[in-house]
This record gives structure tokens, C-alpha cells and sequence, in this order.
């Protein structure tokens, strides 16, 4: 997947889901961020 962009954006949205992520956990896949890329739509989740 490749897609473009603006980076304060993107960093504002990541700092945003980042405290859904809890700092420890004992389940790799509560750590990660699912990122979907369609169109001209970003779409970041947290697991």
C-alpha cells in the first residue's frame, strides 16, 4: 500500500489513537494500528 500524506495531519491522528494503545499488554495484537487506504480516504484504527 502507498499513499501521500500532509504529515502534521497524519501525526495529529496517530497521536490521537496512540492512547487507545495500552502501554503493556500481554496480547501483541492490542499494540498494533490498522491503517486502510481507499480513494482519498486514510482510515486509522486501533486494535
Amino acid at each position: 500500500m502507498h499513499f501521500k500524506a500532509n504529515t502534521s495531519i497524519l501525526t495529529q491522528k496517530l497521536d490521537i489513537i496512540e492512547k487507545a494503545i495500552p502501554s503493556r499488554t500481554t496480547l501483541d495484537i492490542l499494540e498494533n494500528i490498522f491503517v486502510s487506504a481507499a480513494k482519498d480516504q486514510l482510515t486509522l484504527i486501533s486494535t
